[in-house]
Order: structure tokens, then C-alpha cells, then sequence
């Protein structure tokens, strides 16, 4: 590896070699601005200004509005040969030039600002029509029932221009989004879209009309707002084997974001079918490299949508978010199979090996009790000094199921699992984190 690059890495710890390489590609090749930079990467704007800083001897310290090197830096890196680096591997199977040529000139100047009390950030023209041209290839354009949950990207217009005849509803809260709509419904005489103004915190039991197939939506980015939004879709989609298409994006220095998505994705028994990495492209939200993915969510038998009274009202980014804010809980469920009679039957050996597992991932023990069940199975409860570890047994299926919560770090969590298998000298095992 060039040291070159291997300097630059050491500084770039978020970034691979071949995004570095990428990244002076672009530069030695292309005359562009930071804001452009974040569009062609898709890299948050943080990130791409700590790049620039660590390679600042590099670049024409002359040229403020876009980013050159300097002709001795360009000697250097033409010489190394960097390669492009594909940042968005998405690319439709045809050309969708003709349709957004027609959909820029229909929305043209007839949207506002962006409402950042709404978390709008308006999608470029080309993205919108990329997001109707999916739900076409997935066959949704043709005599099925499609719901919008919001749409300031105006893709149901998008759809329109690709001559859609599904049955398209929009649940809108921005007035300024609804006329734009309603003036395109009127001056194109469209019979197949419908708009429905409506704050998705309030019940949507009266606005209803499914079941739909499919619900699009590009929610408020924080827990409360995309739990919502999940679970007004599921309300209209009424059933399983239908599609949800969210859209989310986020810092890749924040994984712990995407993470808790997942598991409210899990939480819903949504099944993740599909992900198209750095699918959208904003104008603006560089702290997210002004792009998001698009996830394609699919119900089943288990998904199920959550009682009012459990979601959050507070769904935007200026807000509060205080269940973001929970104190700090780790909390596991362990599954441990295979698990000998000798040990799961015996009073004994399935205290002292807790006991021990709590010696050795540092649990200080309060109190422990053992409750017995007809047969041989039992339920261990040990009262932590930091939280609790409550143990089921199963004999009969030779299977051992154990809940830790705690309220500080486990240590050595990376072992918990071989020191279960050791200690109770099985053969198989699931850890599985909880939010």
C-alpha cells in the first residue's frame, strides 16, 4: 500500500483505502466544492472536513471555492494512479432521463423552502424518480393500493409521470406539499390520487380506507418518529406479505443509530428484505452525507402494530427526545441448548455455575432464590448489586434460558457466551442483545 495513503488512513480511521483512493480520484479529476463533494460520496460532511484537513499540504492553498491540489500534489497523485470508487452501486436498468426531465418541469418553483420544524429535506428531482421507478420494477404501479406517509419528495407525482395506474393515497401534514399536489391533480385531470391532510401523532382510525399493498415513507430520523411512522404503516397495510419502503440515513461514525433501527424493525417483526445503501440524495442534511438508504420492510404472520398509548408524540429532531436519553441498561438473553441432566436437574451444579459466571464477569450477587416447578425444571433469581440475572430451566428439552439486565458495562462481554458453554457444558448457544 502507498504510504501515501497509508499516512492519509491513519488519520481517517471511518474511511477504507479504496474510499481514500476515491476520494483523490475525484479530486485530481474533478473541479468541485465541498457541497459536491458530499453528493458524489454521499460522505457526511464532518468526515469528508477532517479528510481535507489531513490532507491539506496537499491542496492549492490559492483556490478557496473548489478543491485542487497543488501542481507539485498533482505531479504525485497522477503518478500513484488512484482508482474511482463506486459509492453508490444502485443503477436502474434504463434510462430515466425523460422522466425526470418531465417531473422537474412539473414541480418546478411550485414547492417552498423546506420546513425544518417538519424534518424536510427535500430529495433532488432525480431521487424521486428513482423511488418511483423501484416501486414500478416491484410491480406496484400497476393496479395495487400504494399510501405515502408524507411526501415532500412529491414521488406520487413521480409515479403519475410513469403513468401509474395504482390506486396512490397521500397522508400529508404540509399544506404547501398538498397544493402542489392537488394543483397537478387538477391540471392534469388525475383521477388515481387521493390526499388526506393529517398529523400522523393523531389516530389515523378515521382515515383508514385499506388495505393497502404498500405504505413509502422517509420518516423523522429519531427513534419516537420512525416508531410511529412503522406503526401507521403497519395499521394500513392490515395484513402479512406486504411491503413497506422506509427510507433512513445516518453518520456512519453513529452505527449505534442504524443498530437501533434494526431492532425496531425486529421489534415490529418486520422482515429486512432488501437495503440499498446511499439510495437517496438531499439537497442539504450534509451531516448525514446528504443521503439515506432505502430499506425494504416485509410483514409477516408475527408483525403486529403497537397500542397507542406506547408511542412517543415527540417524533422530530428539534424536540426533547428524552427516550433517547434512557440511562445506560445492557440488557441479554442467553438460549443455551444441549445442556446435561446432570447439571439442568441439579439444584447444585445450576447455582454454582451462575455463581460462577457471576464471579467471572465481575457481578456482585445481593441475594438469590430458587423457585420450583412440578417435574424437574426451576427458576433461579440472582439480585445484583447493578441489576438482576434470572435463570428458566427446561430439562425436558435439555435447554437453559437466562435474562441479564445491568445497569453498567458487562465485563469481558465479548466471553459471556463460551463461559455459559463452558460452565454448563453445553453443546449450542444464541446471545441476543435487547435495546
Amino acid at each position: 500500500m502507498n504510504t501515501l495513503f497509508a499516512h492519509i488512513k491513519n488519520r481517517n480511521i471511518g474511511l477504507s483505502y479504496p474510499e481514500i483512493e476515491g476520494l483523490l480520484y475525484i479530486i485530481l479529476n474533478n473541479r468541485c466544492n465541498l457541497k459536491e463533494l458530499i453528493h458524489i460520496t454521499g460522505i457526511p460532511e464532518e468526515s469528508l472536513l477532517a479528510f481535507l484537513n489531513s490532507i491539506k499540504h496537499l491542496l492549492s492553498s490559492e483556490n478557496r471555492e473548489k478543491i485542487v491540489f497543488s501542481d507539485k500534489s498533482r505531479e504525485i497523485i497522477t503518478k500513484i494512479d488512484p482508482n474511482d470508487y463506486p459509492w453508490r452501486l444502485f443503477k436502474p436498468d434504463e434510462d430515466l432521463n425523460e422522466y425526470e426531465g418531465i417531473f422537474k418541469e412539473i414541480i418546478e418553483r411550485k414547492r417552498g423552502r423546506s420546513k425544518r420544524e417538519l424534518d424536510q429535506f427535500y430529495a433532488a428531482p432525480k431521487t424521486s424518480v428513482q423511488k418511483a421507478w423501484v416501486l414500478k420494477r416491484k410491480g406496484l404501479l400497476d393496479n395495487h393500493r400504494i399510501a405515502f406517509l408524507g411526501d415532500d419528495d412529491l414521488v406520487s407525482i413521480a409515479c403519475s409521470v410513469m403513468k401509474a395506474s395504482s390506486d396512490i393515497t397521500v397522508f400529508e401534514i404540509d399544506k404547501d406539499i398538498i397544493s402542489v399536489i392537488e394543483e397537478y391533480i387538477k391540471e392534469k385531470s388525475i383521477n388515481n390520487i387521493q390526499i388526506r391532510q393529517i398529523d400522523l401523532r393523531d389516530s389515523i382510525n378515521n382515515q383508514n380506507s385499506g388495505p393497502y399493498d404498500a405504505v413509502i415513507t422517509d420518516p423523522p430520523y429519531t427513534k419516537g418518529g420512525i416508531t410511529l411512522f412503522l406503526n401507521r404503516a403497519i395499521q394500513l397495510l392490515g395484513g402479512k406479505d406486504k411491503y413497506i419502503y422506509l427510507y433512513y440515513g445516518s453518520s456512519f461514525k453513529t452505527p449505534e443509530k442504524i443498530l437501533k433501527v434494526q431492532e425496531i424493525f425486529s421489534r415490529f417483526n418486520l422482515v429486512i428484505e432488501d437495503k440499498i445503501n446511499k439510495f437517496t440524495t438531499y439537497n442539504g442534511a450534509e451531516s448525514i452525507g446528504s443521503c439515506s438508504s432505502l430499506y425494504i420492510l416485509k410483514t409477516t404472520p408475527q408483525t403486529r402494530a403497537v397500542d397507542e398509548k406506547n408511542l412517543s408524540k415527540s417524533i422530530y429532531t428539534y424536540e426533547n427526545q428524552k427516550e433517547e436519553k434512557f440511562p445506560f441498561v445492557e440488557h441479554l438473553v442467553c438460549k443455551v441448548y444441549g445442556v446435561p441432566k446432570g447439571i439442568i436437574t441439579s439444584r447444585s451444579s445450576m447455582f454454582k455455575a451462575m455463581g460462577e459466571l457471576c464471579r467471572i464477569h465481575k457481578f456482585k450477587v445481593v441475594d438469590r432464590k430458587e423457585t420450583k416447578f412440578k417435574g424437574e425444571g426451576m427458576s433461579l433469581t440472582f439480585i445484583l448489586s447493578n441489576s438482576n440475572l434470572l435463570v428458566h430451566t427446561w430439562p425436558e428439552y435439555e435447554a437453559v434460558h437466562i435474562d441479564l439486565v445491568t445497569c453498567s458495562p458487562i465485563y469481558n462481554k465479548e466471553a459471556l457466551g463460551d463461559t455459559l458453554l463452558s460452565l454448563l457444558k453445553s453443546r449450542n448457544l444464541e446471545v441476543r442483545q435487547i435495546e
